[in-house]
């Protein structure tokens, strides 16, 4: 929903191409249960696959992704590991009615 707002184009392709000139940093958009697209450039891109759960409450999905990714990334991971991580922990976010996780996830 927010990509519109941000970059300039007329389609996803095209938005993702502004940005990406723009920043020279990889584009990550999230894309509900059906995972997160991300564009590190022209033969680094796809879907890394969501998890499937029983939708409780979103808030404090976006920021519990955002954080799972940058955790993955200073731990050494990949992008697309990283990313992996974030999709895993705003799943689990999602499906508990407390916008929080356990220390122990």
């Amino acid at each position: 929903m927010e990509l519109p707002q941000v970059a300039e184009g007329n389609t996803f392709d095209e938005r993702i191409a502004y940005l990406h000139a723009q920043t020279h940093q990889p584009v990550v958009v999230t894309l509900g249960s059906k995972g997160t697209y991300y564009y590190a450039g022209p033969d680094d891109s796809g879907i890394v696959p969501g998890f499937k759960v029983k939708v409780v409450n979103t808030v404090g999905a976006g920021d519990t992704h955002c954080g799972g990714m940058l955790a993955g990334m200073a731990q050494g991971l990949s992008l697309t590991e990283s990313i992996q991580l974030g999709n895993q922990l705003a799943a689990k976010v999602c499906g508990m009615q407390a916008n929080m996780l356990s220390v122990s996830f």
